[in-house]
């Protein structure tokens, strides 16, 4: 699936649909269901890793963050060596 605009994305979000790594311009006015985390990684903007905040909450919902953080950093750090 595709979609190609920010507020659809994060109605998804808000709808149960998941997480998404956005820039955090794109978040902005971010809907109160939804909760925003930065990633620790230099880039050229603020991404965001934006999802439910009921979701984030539960263990599941710690364990996925975690890991899409970790994951995303690392893929981040390796384009940036390659470069």
């Amino acid at each position: 699936m595709s979609v190609d605009s920010d507020l659809a994305v994060m109605a998804m979000i808000e709808h149960g649909a998941g997480f998404s790594v956005l820039p955090k311009l794109a978040t902005e006015p971010l809907p109160a269901k939804l909760e925003r985390i930065a990633l620790p990684i230099e880039t050229n903007r603020d991404i965001w890793l934006c999802g439910r905040s009921d979701v984030w909450d539960t263990a599941a919902g710690k364990a996925f963050r975690r890991c899409v953080v970790s994951d995303v950093t690392a893929k981040l750090k390796a384009d940036t060596l390659d470069l």
